[in-house]
């Protein structure tokens, strides 16, 4: 029929639908080339998405290169934090993926899983093995870093290379 479940899931994010607290994530590095299917491909095998869509510019209907899921439980936005977060899209690009903000305290494990170092973090491109000395730092500190780029992606903002330089230098 014509309300496939993609007219359907269209329709539902259009109507800003989202799942419990701690069951919704959101996705940076999104290759621009991705469409919404090619976005629930890749998010569904963790569990019941309730909505999946990329942010795209509503006049030219571009990419903005990030997104939410939103899922129908919590342990299923964690699973996908685990198989999706240091994703290799194969195009220079790793996904970044973490709980909604202000939904940490509702998925601890989510907060936990998105902590930890992986390939496009913290530590580059190159696996766990490389980014050992990096791991204590990131898990026991504030994560200045990490949280400037969450918040400033969040806002729409571009961060510069420079703006990240100084809170690098000084873990270094």
């Amino acid at each position: 029929s014509a309300a496939g479940p993609l007219a359907i899931a269209a329709a539902a994010a259009a109507g800003g639908s989202v799942g419990p607290m701690g069951a919704n994530i959101f996705v940076f590095h999104i290759p621009i080339n991705w469409t919404d299917e090619d976005f629930n491909a890749h998010f569904s095998p963790f569990g019941g998405i309730v909505s999946a869509k990329i942010h795209v510019d509503p006049v030219s209907k571009a990419s903005k290169g990030f997104g939410f899921v939103s899922y129908a439980s919590p342990t299923a936005a964690t699973m996908a934090i685990k198989g999706m977060n240091g994703f290799d899209t194969k195009q220079g690009k790793f996904l970044k993926v973490t709980i909604k903000k202000g939904e940490e305290q509702y998925n601890p494990d989510a907060v936990a899983a998105q902590n930890v170092p992986v390939a496009g973090g913290v530590g580059g491109p190159g696996g766990a093995s490389t980014i050992v000395g990096v791991q204590p730092t990131v898990a026991l500190g504030p994560g200045v870093s990490q949280q400037a780029l969450a918040d400033a992606a969040q806002k729409g903002k571009m961060l510069k290379p420079g703006d990240m330089l100084p809170p690098l230098a000084l873990q270094a």
